[in-house]
Protein backbone atom coordinates (compact mmCIF):
# COMPACT_ATOMS: atom_id res chain seq x y z
CA UNK A 1 0.00 0.00 0.00
CA UNK A 2 3.00 2.49 1.10
CA UNK A 3 4.85 1.67 -2.51
CA UNK A 4 0.94 2.19 -4.60
CA UNK A 5 0.13 5.75 -2.56
CA UNK A 6 3.38 6.83 -2.62
CA UNK A 7 3.37 7.19 1.44
CA UNK A 8 5.41 6.41 3.86
CA UNK A 9 4.09 3.71 6.27
CA UNK A 10 3.27 5.52 9.10
CA UNK A 11 1.51 8.43 7.43
CA UNK A 12 -0.93 5.74 5.75
CA UNK A 13 -1.82 5.18 9.71
CA UNK A 14 -2.13 8.36 10.55
CA UNK A 15 -4.48 9.15 8.04
CA UNK A 16 -6.46 5.90 9.34
CA UNK A 17 -7.03 6.83 12.46
CA UNK A 18 -7.54 10.25 12.12
CA UNK A 19 -10.86 9.22 9.31
CA UNK A 20 -11.78 6.56 12.25
CA UNK A 21 -11.58 9.26 14.47
CA UNK A 22 -13.79 11.85 12.97
CA UNK A 23 -16.53 9.42 11.60
CA UNK A 24 -17.10 7.04 14.24
CA UNK A 25 -16.24 8.92 16.99
CA UNK A 26 -17.07 12.16 15.90
CA UNK A 27 -13.74 13.77 17.60
CA UNK A 28 -13.40 17.54 17.20
CA UNK A 29 -11.30 19.42 16.23
CA UNK A 30 -8.15 18.47 13.41
CA UNK A 31 -6.02 19.30 16.20
CA UNK A 32 -7.84 17.49 18.52
CA UNK A 33 -7.34 14.19 16.82
CA UNK A 34 -3.64 14.90 15.92
CA UNK A 35 -2.82 15.13 19.52
CA UNK A 36 -4.43 11.41 20.08
CA UNK A 37 -3.14 10.25 17.06
CA UNK A 38 0.47 11.76 18.19
CA UNK A 39 -0.04 9.53 21.71
CA UNK A 40 -0.95 6.68 19.76
CA UNK A 41 2.31 6.73 17.71
CA UNK A 42 4.57 6.81 20.95
CA UNK A 43 2.01 3.95 22.13
CA UNK A 44 3.99 0.29 22.54
CA UNK A 45 1.46 -1.34 24.62
CA UNK A 46 -1.46 -2.39 22.70
CA UNK A 47 -3.22 -2.75 26.14
CA UNK A 48 -3.21 1.06 26.37
CA UNK A 49 -5.08 1.31 22.84
CA UNK A 50 -8.70 0.76 22.43
CA UNK A 51 -9.42 -2.44 20.18
CA UNK A 52 -12.12 -0.39 18.58
CA UNK A 53 -9.41 2.25 17.54
CA UNK A 54 -6.88 -0.76 16.18
CA UNK A 55 -7.32 -4.41 16.20
CA UNK A 56 -4.59 -6.41 17.39
CA UNK A 57 -3.00 -7.21 14.02
CA UNK A 58 -3.17 -3.51 12.91
CA UNK A 59 -1.48 -2.21 16.12
CA UNK A 60 1.28 -4.97 15.28
CA UNK A 61 1.30 -3.36 11.93
CA UNK A 62 2.02 -0.27 12.95
CA UNK A 63 4.33 -1.14 15.29
CA UNK A 64 5.86 -2.58 12.25
CA UNK A 65 5.17 0.28 10.17
CA UNK A 66 7.46 2.95 12.95
CA UNK A 67 10.53 0.44 12.93
CA UNK A 68 10.88 0.92 9.42
CA UNK A 69 9.71 4.47 8.57
CA UNK A 70 12.35 7.08 8.68
CA UNK A 71 10.38 9.77 7.18
CA UNK A 72 7.16 9.86 9.01
CA UNK A 73 8.09 8.56 12.17
CA UNK A 74 10.95 10.40 13.98
CA UNK A 75 13.96 8.08 14.61
CA UNK A 76 16.52 10.74 14.43
CA UNK A 77 15.52 14.27 16.03
CA UNK A 78 18.27 16.30 14.19
CA UNK A 79 16.59 19.31 13.06
CA UNK A 80 16.08 20.96 9.66
CA UNK A 81 19.71 22.92 11.10
CA UNK A 82 21.51 20.48 12.37
CA UNK A 83 21.23 18.22 8.99
CA UNK A 84 22.44 21.40 6.91
CA UNK A 85 25.24 21.71 9.34
CA UNK A 86 26.54 18.56 8.17
CA UNK A 87 26.36 18.66 4.98
CA UNK A 88 28.58 21.84 5.21
CA UNK A 89 31.26 20.06 7.38
CA UNK A 90 31.43 17.59 4.99
CA UNK A 91 31.90 19.98 2.70
CA UNK A 92 34.44 21.93 4.51
CA UNK A 93 36.03 18.37 4.80
CA UNK A 94 36.97 18.13 0.89
CA UNK A 95 37.71 21.88 0.90
CA UNK A 96 35.44 22.56 -1.36
CA UNK A 97 34.92 26.50 -1.15
CA UNK A 98 31.31 27.69 -0.86
CA UNK A 99 28.63 30.89 -0.21
CA UNK A 100 26.41 30.07 2.36
CA UNK A 101 22.99 31.06 2.50
CA UNK A 102 23.50 33.55 5.13
CA UNK A 103 26.32 35.29 3.39
CA UNK A 104 24.39 35.56 0.56
CA UNK A 105 20.84 37.26 1.95
CA UNK A 106 23.31 39.70 3.54
CA UNK A 107 24.49 40.58 0.17
CA UNK A 108 20.79 40.97 -1.43
CA UNK A 109 21.28 38.24 -3.88
CA UNK A 110 18.27 37.16 -5.45
CA UNK A 111 19.07 33.39 -5.49
CA UNK A 112 19.91 31.94 -1.87
CA UNK A 113 20.63 28.27 -2.03
CA UNK A 114 22.21 26.83 1.20
CA UNK A 115 25.00 26.90 -0.35
CA UNK A 116 26.68 28.50 -4.11
CA UNK A 117 29.74 26.37 -5.26
CA UNK A 118 32.83 28.66 -6.28
CA UNK A 119 34.89 25.76 -7.43
CA UNK A 120 34.44 23.40 -10.43
CA UNK A 121 32.61 20.77 -8.69
CA UNK A 122 31.12 17.52 -10.50
CA UNK A 123 28.73 15.45 -8.21
CA UNK A 124 28.28 12.41 -10.20
CA UNK A 125 29.91 13.51 -13.31
CA UNK A 126 27.19 16.51 -13.41
CA UNK A 127 28.93 20.48 -12.73
CA UNK A 128 27.63 21.69 -9.46
CA UNK A 129 27.16 25.23 -8.77
CA UNK A 130 24.68 25.39 -5.96
CA UNK A 131 23.42 22.82 -3.41
CA UNK A 132 20.30 22.89 -1.33
CA UNK A 133 19.87 20.66 1.78
CA UNK A 134 16.29 19.30 2.33
CA UNK A 135 15.09 17.56 5.34
CA UNK A 136 11.82 16.17 4.26
CA UNK A 137 10.54 13.34 1.89
CA UNK A 138 9.56 14.68 -1.68
CA UNK A 139 6.38 12.96 -2.52
CA UNK A 140 5.43 12.76 -5.84
CA UNK A 141 1.75 11.75 -5.02
CA UNK A 142 -0.65 14.52 -6.79
CA UNK A 143 -2.31 14.86 -3.41
CA UNK A 144 0.72 16.63 -2.02
CA UNK A 145 1.50 18.40 -4.95
CA UNK A 146 0.87 21.93 -3.65
CA UNK A 147 3.74 21.39 -0.67
CA UNK A 148 6.10 19.41 -3.03
CA UNK A 149 5.54 22.85 -5.62
CA UNK A 150 6.08 25.42 -3.12
CA UNK A 151 8.82 23.69 -0.87
CA UNK A 152 11.00 22.45 -4.00
CA UNK A 153 10.01 22.88 -7.79
CA UNK A 154 9.80 27.02 -7.54
CA UNK A 155 12.77 27.17 -5.95
CA UNK A 156 14.48 24.87 -8.08
CA UNK A 157 13.50 26.40 -11.29
CA UNK A 158 14.41 29.81 -9.77
CA UNK A 159 17.77 28.48 -9.01
CA UNK A 160 18.27 26.64 -12.44
CA UNK A 161 17.28 29.69 -14.09
CA UNK A 162 19.86 32.08 -12.73
CA UNK A 163 22.37 29.94 -11.11
CA UNK A 164 22.75 27.05 -13.58
CA UNK A 165 23.06 23.24 -12.73
CA UNK A 166 22.80 22.12 -9.00
CA UNK A 167 21.81 19.39 -6.64
CA UNK A 168 19.32 18.78 -3.74
CA UNK A 169 19.67 16.92 -1.61
CA UNK A 170 17.00 15.30 0.45
CA UNK A 171 17.83 13.25 4.05
CA UNK A 172 14.88 11.28 3.87
CA UNK A 173 14.90 10.60 0.13
CA UNK A 174 12.29 11.31 -2.90
CA UNK A 175 10.07 9.67 -5.08
CA UNK A 176 10.90 8.71 -9.02
CA UNK A 177 7.93 10.13 -9.67
CA UNK A 178 9.67 14.04 -8.77
CA UNK A 179 13.12 13.02 -11.24
CA UNK A 180 11.82 14.57 -14.68
CA UNK A 181 11.21 17.33 -13.52
CA UNK A 182 13.92 19.37 -13.45
CA UNK A 183 15.97 19.86 -16.20
CA UNK A 184 19.29 20.81 -14.67
CA UNK A 185 19.03 19.62 -11.15
CA UNK A 186 20.26 16.50 -10.00
CA UNK A 187 18.50 14.61 -6.45
CA UNK A 188 20.43 12.90 -4.00
CA UNK A 189 19.37 10.83 -1.39
CA UNK A 190 20.83 11.79 2.01
CA UNK A 191 21.98 8.74 3.39
CA UNK A 192 25.51 8.59 5.78
CA UNK A 193 27.19 11.41 4.25
CA UNK A 194 30.35 9.58 4.46
CA UNK A 195 28.95 7.13 1.39
CA UNK A 196 29.25 10.45 -0.39
CA UNK A 197 32.91 9.70 -2.28
CA UNK A 198 31.35 11.51 -5.69
CA UNK A 199 32.09 15.11 -4.51
CA UNK A 200 35.14 16.26 -6.88
CA UNK A 201 36.36 19.54 -6.47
Amino acid sequence: MSKELDLPPVSIFRAILDARLAREFNVPPHKTRSRIIKSMMYEHDSKSICTYLLSDFEFQQMQLAKQNDIVAYAHDDALPQQWEDQVMAHLDEHNINYVNEEILRQSDSKSTPDFLILDDLYINNKLTRWIEVKSFYASGLRENHYFTKKALLNQVKRYERELGSGVVILKNGFSDAIINKFDRTLLLDGGPLSDFTTLIP
